[in-house]
């Protein structure tokens, strides 16, 4: 990925990694083999703004806790490279607790 994509990548993402993001799916690799999806959602920790991510490889699922905004965008730059067929988000508007 060339430094301009990166770039363009990070700053539509800066849009949807949010408190309003409810969950972020990749799935559905071209190449069948290694990760076959990911799935990332926010979490409150102390009145901040984490995230968590779990990569499934098979039959196991890794997790990853207390992400970031800048290591979940790090994350999803490297995910864009793999070529994943489908990238769905979902967000709601007002969300109570956060």
């Amino acid at each position: 990925m060339e430094q301009n994509d990166k770039r363009e990548v990070t700053e539509a993402l800066q849009e949807f990694l949010d408190e309003y993001l409810i969950r972020m799916i990749i799935s559905n690799p071209v190449e069948k083999q290694g990760m076959s999806k990911v799935k990332i959602r926010p979490l409150k920790q102390k009145d901040l703004l984490l995230f968590q991510a779990e990569e499934l490889v098979g039959n196991q699922a890794f997790h990853k806790k207390n992400l970031t905004k800048r290591n979940v965008q790090t994350m999803l730059q490297i995910y864009w490279l793999e070529p994943f067929v489908s990238w769905n988000w979902n967000q709601q508007k007002a969300r109570s607790g956060f």
